[in-house]
């Protein structure tokens, strides 16, 4: 394992983490059954972002090697910083 792709392993941890947290949480809300939850934005923003990140975190991972590889894998990075920011309500 290159040093490249040894750079896709935290991207793609912590969208996966995110993913399972948000899977969890959206099947804590709806085994409240509340009304009008989870709707579909909560099901894209809690699940799909992380899911489709994590994914695009393992295509890196196998094409690391390529001179691209070290740029992706620091914008997935510094993607969770944005992303966490409104996932704790922009506080």
């Amino acid at each position: 394992m290159t040093l490249k792709s040894r750079l896709f392993l935290l991207p793609l941890g912590v969208w996966s983490l995110l993913a399972l947290i948000g899977v969890g949480a959206i099947y804590g809300v709806w085994s409240q059954d509340v009304a009008g939850f989870p709707n579909q934005r909560q099901l894209i923003y809690y699940v799909a972002i992380p899911a489709l990140l994590a994914t695009v975190s393992l295509v890196g991972l196998l094409f690391a090697p390529k001179p691209i590889g070290r740029g992706c894998a620091s914008a997935l990075a510094l993607a969770v910083f944005g992303y966490l920011f409104f996932f704790t309500g922009g506080a």
